[in-house]
């Protein structure tokens, strides 16, 4: 593994720990250029979660606001990691979520 994926895995471990922001993390993923309205309007949650969620998300680095939310080039790395890592780690519950997605 090199240096820049095993540094996406710990960001993705430490960022992604709470549960709101694995959730938004893939529905930004599955569905580039997600607005706040769409998101807050997909989780059903309320604008204080939504909102410090997207702020921790791109304060790390990982999602990035250009008229509407992507993934940035972290936020790929660890998708990329997760996907080269998911028969090691099966249980992990990014990928459980992931899977459930259809994403991987």
């Amino acid at each position: 593994m090199k240096f820049d994926e095993l540094m996406a895995v710990l960001k993705l471990l430490m960022v992604l720990e709470f549960d709101k922001r694995k959730q938004i993390f893939i529905l930004i993923w599955k569905e580039p250029g997600l607005r706040y309205k769409e998101i807050k309007s997909k989780t059903g949650w309320d604008s204080n979660y939504v909102n410090s969620n997207l702020m921790v998300l791109r304060n790390n680095g990982i999602v990035i606001s250009k008229d509407g939310y992507y993934l940035t080039e972290v936020g790929e790395q660890i998708v990329t990691v997760l996907k080269n890592m998911k028969n090691e780690f099966a249980t992990n519950e990014l990928l459980v979520l992931m899977k459930k997605a259809k994403l991987i």
